[in-house]
């Protein structure tokens, strides 16, 4: 009986836990930046986080 007991204890604090980190709010707000996708992309490639090939790429569907 003990066991049953514990184990619902357990999963119903689980639950809580689930709702509320799904529910709870952000602690740092989304920043908006203010830049153009192209500014993003130019400083994504200086920083070394895509390649030559890449940047190309999403530059000409930039342009599209």
């Amino acid at each position: 009986m003990f066991g049953i007991g514990l184990l619902a204890l357990i999963v119903i604090l689980a639950l809580i836990f689930v709702v509320f980190q799904r529910y709870r709010i952000s602690p740092e707000p989304v920043k908006r930046t203010g830049d153009t996708p192209m500014e993003v992309l130019q400083k994504r490639y200086a920083k070394g986080e895509i390649s030559r090939d890449e940047f190309l790429k999403i530059k000409e569907d930039l342009k599209e």
